[in-house]
């Protein structure tokens, strides 16, 4: 399947098994000869579309729960759960999104630009206090 989630179905004169081949190979999903045959390239449409919405909902759900350690982040739900006491949590939109960014990357020590920078999507200037307050109550937590 191709990436981004988009479906691709290649439509050639060219009937050779190497071009059939190169076509796959290029990322196509479906490799279509003509004489085009309307209801073959419905079949073939119907299939991808619920390939791709398949994918793009596995992508969605792997997004909102975010595991790391002993801990769950459920982001859809807002709420954090400690899994040997299943304790869970309950945590704010923006605790969420802190949340989100160091359970998704694999650096260690963010800095507080680019925690703002993820934060706010850095389309405007914003105080320290920011970040830090919901920071300080993730501690506390």
């Amino acid at each position: 399947m191709s990436s981004g989630h988009v479906g691709i179905i290649l439509i050639s004169q060219r009937d050779e098994d190497i071009d059939r081949v190169v076509g796959l190979e290029m990322g196509a999903d479906a490799y279509i000869t003509k004489p085009i045959f309307p209801r073959e390239v419905m079949n073939i449409s119907k299939r991808l579309l619920v390939r791709v919405e398949h994918a793009e909902q596995v992508q969605v759900y792997k997004k909102q729960v975010l595991p790391c350690d002993d801990w769950v982040l459920e982001s859809n739900k807002r709420f954090l759960l400690h899994t040997p006491s299943n304790h869970s949590i309950k945590i704010t939109s923006d605790e969420c999104t802190i949340l989100s960014e160091c359970f998704n990357s694999t650096e260690k020590i963010f800095s507080r630009d680019h925690l703002l920078d993820k934060f706010r999507g850095g389309n405007w200037e914003a105080s320290d206090s920011t970040i830090d307050i919901p920071i300080a109550r993730l501690r506390k937590k």
